[in-house]
């Protein structure tokens, strides 16, 4: 009977435990955030960037380089992570689904040594606006535009 007693005792306990780092690791239970930098440039199709996003996978360019996969686990067929080489290295997860893009979250070891940001409340707004303008410029500006006519 006493080893019934502590058996469901540890057991308890080790569920308990593994269900706050399922929490941590997985955001179980949690409400999803994004950063929601969102850009609007119309001059820019969503189908355009992924394909340019696509075409850039397979080289590596001086100051960025965008992944198709995390930690060898593929992403959503409309997300990429592009990496800023250059100070403050960086990454960013990326949606391409609509207005062209929108940042989902950001990893820089500056904002949070471990983890990738999600929510704007963990991020400065003088951050959110270099992170907004380092994408304007070094990504979005050598996109493909839609011809005018």
């Amino acid at each position: 009977m006493n080893r019934f007693v502590v058996s469901i005792i540890i057991s308890a306990t080790c569920l308990l435990s593994c269900k706050g780092c399922l929490r941590h690791i997985y955001a179980v239970h949690e409400e999803v955030e994004n950063l929601d930098i969102i850009f609007q440039d119309t001059s820019i199709q969503a189908s355009s960037l992924i394909k340019y996003f696509d075409s850039v996978l397979k080289f590596d360019t001086a100051n960025y380089k965008v992944l198709d996969s995390l930690g060898g686990l593929p992403l959503g067929e409309e997300q990429r992570i592009v990496y800023f080489k250059k100070y403050p290295n960086e990454y960013y997860r990326v949606s391409i689904n609509a207005f062209p893009c929108w940042i989902m979250g950001v990893f820089n070891e500056n904002i949070d040594r471990y983890h990738w940001v999600f929510s704007r409340s963990k991020i400065k707004d003088d951050e959110l606006k270099r992170i907004e303008k380092r994408f304007n410029n070094e990504i979005l500006s050598n996109a493909p535009k839609q011809n005018s006519h």
